[in-house]
């Protein structure tokens, strides 16, 4: 049954609910919080006196024909005490007290309803899609592309596998934290997450497209040294061994080893080869006259370019670098021993002679004791 309540700060009456009574309510016109009270009822009227005890027996007077006397009538009850004055409304405290809905704030949304303070409206659902967290696995595509582009261009895989999956890794941790973060709108954490996961297969295309000059950066190296022939190498995997006959010196033909690793990108290729020499081989004489025989009868159209003694040899040795027609380069290093000459070989049509792959290559190679012997007239 509603119950009129006056709001102590506008003195306006509302209607509540019994319900509602000795809770706080909020005010709708003045916005004010209050505590209502519960009407006390109004004191109970005092118990009628009881009747005057008749006096002491008296016989009754027959003589008389009047009627007994009517016994005096009780006296009107006092008048009821007045309503207690309202309570002035006192400093609200810190923290408010939990509001209860009143009967003219049940049919509100229940986002527009008053919240107590420090409470946050929970995100809805549809502020929060699963797609966005689906987006975070867009980055992991990253290692499977690299998969295939190193299957095609012919390269190793640990070292590529390292890079590509942090970087995936990375990336799909910020497309989480992207989908997390509720107080971005669900289209800029998309336009977002795309923009982190593009930022990956970018870097990866880049780096594909500048490894011209370190495209084996990848491969697996590892150690090659050949059964017999006397010295050991750092190469970009397993390379191809052949044997064939050839005129070195004139009028007498040497067997030439061949050991080759030929990568599919830009056509570069790892080389190492070496042949016998004859009885009374001078080192030093067969390096100066290189130039102009061994380079000429091996690149006919090449244009010798530099020429340099071989940094840290123990044996006689001299680097060339070579152009020829096509952009493609060549640099060559020759050994000369005193029984053997051992040539290192690297072409290709862009690389550089300080890139790190080219410089391993050169700088593991190594003569062992069979490399060196001394001539000693047998073959």
């Amino acid at each position: 049954m509603p119950v009129q309540v006056a709001c102590p700060t506008c003195k306006r009456q509302l209607s509540l609910g019994e319900q509602f009574l000795g809770k706080a309510v909020k005010c709708p016109l003045c916005g004010a919080t209050f505590m209502t009270r519960v009407p006390q009822p109004p004191a109970p009227a005092p118990p009628p006196p009881p009747p005057p005890s008749p006096p002491g027996f008296a016989f009754p007077n027959l003589e008389l024909d009047s009627p007994e006397p009517e016994p005096p009538r009780p006296a009107p009850p006092p008048p009821a005490p007045p309503a207690p004055a309202p309570v002035p409304r006192e400093e609200e405290p810190a923290a408010a007290p939990r509001v209860e809905p009143a009967e003219w704030e049940v049919d509100r949304p229940a986002e527009e309803r008053p919240r107590p303070a420090g409470k946050t409206r929970p995100l809805p659902k549809a502020e929060r899609p699963g797609y966005l967290f689906g987006l975070a696995a867009v980055p992991f595509g990253i290692p499977f592309l690299a998969f295939i582009t190193a299957f095609m261009l012919n390269t190793g895989l640990a070292g590529f596998f390292r890079m590509t999956w942090g970087l995936a890794f990375l990336l799909g941790g910020l497309c989480l934290i992207v989908a997390m973060i509720s107080s971005w709108p669900v289209v800029a954490r998309i336009v977002a997450s795309l923009v982190l996961s593009g930022l990956g297969y970018v870097v990866l295309l880049v780096g594909v497209g500048m490894n011209g000059n370190r495209h084996d950066l990848w491969a697996g190296w590892r150690e090659f040294s050949p059964p017999g022939g006397g010295f050991s190498v750092q190469m970009p995997g397993q390379p191809q061994s052949s044997t064939t006959q050839a005129e070195i010196f004139r009028g007498e033909r040497s067997e030439v080893h061949r050991f080759s690793v030929q990568l599919r990108q830009n056509d570069m290729a790892y080389h190492v080869h070496y042949y016998e020499t004859p009885w009374g081989f001078n080192a030093r004489e067969y390096l100066e006259g290189y130039r102009n025989e061994d380079i000429r009868r091996d690149f006919p159209r090449a244009f010798l370019v530099e020429e340099n003694p071989a940094p840290q040899a123990s044996v006689p040795a001299r680097e060339y670098r070579i152009e020829l027609p096509g952009n493609v380069q060549v640099v060559r290093r020759v050994y000369a021993t005193p029984r053997r000459v051992y040539i290192q070989t690297v072409s290709g049509t862009r690389f550089s002679r300080r890139s790190r792959d080219v410089v391993t290559f050169f700088d593991s190679f190594r003569l062992t004791a069979a490399g060196q012997e001394p001539w000693n007239g047998k073959k």
